[in-house]
């Protein structure tokens, strides 16, 4: 591994840690925020998907933008903004303000995704899934500790208190921004190249759709399983940080599985690491409503754990399907998948709600999982095995 740009890559890693930390501050909150805005029963799920469909889908026409043009000031300018308007969130109790800080600050969170994600990636061009388990592992610890720090945050100070987060997050930003200007360091990547035609992605377009299919009933429980311990647990009468810290075990493990692939998995490996620890997953999920305490918080961080092994894997394979369209295969696999995951979650958890019928919530993601294992056995094994030039 090039020693040159392993600061770059975890200075890039610790503001992806900042961006989705405060991206999961809301997580533990849903239910509470029902009632602090006064909105009928369901109907904050609007909220939710308003906030989804921002973070993830608005990856994709970023990801467009900076495959033909180059951004790189959205790295440090796309987590100020985000920072800022979601802690502002909590300042307000009107629907309508509360609904255009999750839309801009989600523009902004998707912003920052495809261009740090494409950048962690040609750091290391030869070790490119290697890369890409430590940038993402910075985003799943970031995804933990927001659930854990906006509960404790408002049990503490009310909703109001997430706006101290503008002080604390700024002054990240700036550190981390300053120790970037300081690395000597260039990015491998060749300048931008004339779009090609649609006739040369033809023979791409089976495995891509079939990458991002299984990239979306995956990711659908990833989405799912923190907003459905929200929902389960409110209605037995748990506090925030209770809340919080559930998900956040969740959401820590799947920074682990990125941990563990980035260190210990081997290209020959990757397949069967796509198509067999989905089983695991589903098996685990669909032991949680019969599980509490200790054993619960075992349960969901051992399922977040194989969740997150897989996950980076799916976004070096889609940079291998298109390599000189890297930043639209990481909106691909980080945009496309999660928007429509957010909404396959909204739909189900709705429905659920309105039938009085959460506690099969667990195993609709336990099936949802189960069939992206399935449809990986189809991806072929000479692309999902390959790792830059080895």
């Amino acid at each position: 591994m090039d020693r040159v740009f392993v600061p770059a890559l975890l200075l890039l890693a610790a503001m992806h840690f900042l961006v989705d930390t405060f991206a999961c501050v809301l997580q533990p909150l849903w239910p509470a925020m029902e009632t602090r805005l006064d909105l009928q029963s369901g109907s904050v799920l609007w909220l939710f998907l308003i906030w989804s469909l921002s973070t993830s889908l608005g990856q994709v026409a970023f990801g467009l933008a900076g495959d033909r043009y180059r951004f790189h000031w959205i790295l440090w300018a796309a987590p100020v903004i985000s920072l800022v308007l979601i802690s502002c969130v909590g300042l307000s109790t009107s629907p309508v303000v509360v609904g255009g800080l999750l839309l801009s600050s989600g523009l902004a969170v998707a912003a920052f995704h495809p261009e740090a994600a494409a950048t962690a990636g040609n750091y290391l061009p030869e070790h490119r899934s290697r890369a890409m388990s430590v940038f993402a592992l910075g985003g799943y610890l970031g995804q933990s500790t927001g659930p854990l720090y906006g509960g404790m945050v408002t049990d503490r100070f009310g909703f109001n208190g997430l706006a101290w987060g503008i002080l604390w997050g700024l002054t990240a930003v700036l550190a981390i921004r300053v120790a970037m200007r300081r690395i000597k360091y260039r990015v491998n990547e060749q300048p931008p190249e004339p779009v090609r035609s649609a006739e040369s992605y033809t023979g791409k377009l089976r495995p891509v759709v079939l990458l991002v299919c299984a990239g979306v009933l995956r990711v659908t429980a990833a989405i799912g399983v923190p907003l459905a311990l929200a929902f389960v647990l409110d209605a037995r009468g748990a506090t925030k940080t209770e809340i919080g810290f559930l998900q956040s075990s969740f959401l820590l493990g799947i920074g682990a599985g990125a941990l563990i692939c980035g260190v210990f998995m081997q290209h020959r490996y990757e397949q069967r690491a796509l198509s067999l620890l989905p089983f695991g997953v589903a098996a685990l999920l669909a032991m949680v409503p019969a599980t509490s305490g200790v054993v619960l918080v075992f349960t969901v961080a051992l399922a977040g754990t194989f969740i997150g092994v897989t996950l980076p894997v799916l976004i070096s394979y889609g940079q291998h399907l298109l390599p000189d369209r890297q930043r639209v295969a990481s909106a691909l696999m980080m945009g496309v998948t999660w928007g429509i995951g957010s909404m396959l979650v909204t739909g189900l958890t709705w429905c659920l709600r309105q039938t009085n019928r959460m506690d099969i919530v667990f195993i609709c993601y336990s099936i949802s999982v189960l069939f992206s294992g399935l449809l990986c056995f189809f991806l072929p094994q000479s692309t999902a095995g390959r790792d830059g030039g080895h």
